[in-house]
């Protein structure tokens, strides 16, 4: 999981269910971004259409308005829009590892897989 830049949401890797989750901390409401139970797949566009395989790290970008993700069973990153929910392929890499998790190391938007890492 991870808070957003003002901290009044906390975004969920909800990984067994393929979907990811908005928690407004004020409110304490929760609503599913993309995704959801029996909806697996490796699918861009609209959050009612999108599609993710066991997201796992997420990270709000810098500005707050996107939300990115390591999709870990379709092997790459995934941006979605905090405002609608649409999801785009990012980085696609061919590795033996997925991508387990993600972190920023700087004030910029510079992201590492932490599955690629633990391997160096």
């Amino acid at each position: 999981c991870a808070f957003s830049n003002d901290s009044k949401m906390i975004v969920v890797a909800d990984t067994e269910n393929n979907a990811l989750r908005l928690i407004n901390v004020q409110d304490q409401t929760t609503l599913t971004l993309v995704g959801g139970p029996s909806v697996r797949g490796f699918v861009d566009g609209l959050a009612s259409e999108a599609r993710l395989a066991r997201p796992f790290g997420v990270l709000f970008s810098r500005d707050g308005r996107h939300i990115v993700i390591a999709d870990r069973d379709n092997m790459c990153l995934r941006r979605i829009s905090v405002a609608d929910g649409q999801t785009s392929t990012i980085q696609v890499h061919d590795v033996t590892n997925p991508p387990s998790g993600l972190f920023r190391i700087s004030s910029d938007m510079m992201l590492l897989w932490l599955s690629y890492l633990l391997q160096k």
